[in-house]
């Protein structure tokens, strides 16, 4: 997926940030890369993992303990 200058400062618009010329072909060429870099992860075969909401157990602390009314 390619990203044009254009898009670039269309983003920086609505975001209303200032960019002159050499920060627009500097974010264009980053945030090229990051684009490329996450359609690699499209990629993996990822079939048979199974989901993961968080990477550590998580519990409720507020009910531990709780006495039932």
């Amino acid at each position: 997926m390619a990203i044009s200058k254009d898009e670039i400062r269309e983003v920086a618009l609505l975001a209303r940030l200032e960019m002159d010329d050499a920060e627009l072909e500097k974010f264009t060429g980053q945030l090229q890369n990051i684009l490329d870099f996450a359609s690699m992860l499209n990629e993996l075969d990822i079939e048979n993992v199974e989901p993961t909401f968080h990477a550590v157990p998580m519990k409720n602390v507020f009910q531990i303990g709780r006495a039932h009314v």
